[in-house]
């Protein structure tokens, strides 16, 4: 996923971002991360969108991701 979001695969991302709750923590981190090279009108949304589960390793991977896209 990390490598997906590195070539800039944003369409596979908006594909699949309805399933991340159904991954697990690490993989869904890795989604989190990932998820960064999509445009920041459309990123901001998503992750403002799972804060309020996330857990404190998650809240630092989103609050990176958005800081530092691809």
């Amino acid at each position: 996923m990390l490598a997906l979001g590195r070539s800039k695969k944003a369409h596979w991302f908006q594909a699949r971002r309805q399933g991340v709750t159904e991954l697990d923590a690490w993989s869904r981190r890795a989604f989190i991360a990932g998820y960064n090279c999509v445009t920041k009108d459309v990123r901001g949304p998503f992750y403002r969108s799972l804060r309020g589960g996330a857990d404190i390793l998650e809240k630092s991977v989103i609050d990176w991701a958005d800081a530092n896209p691809f």
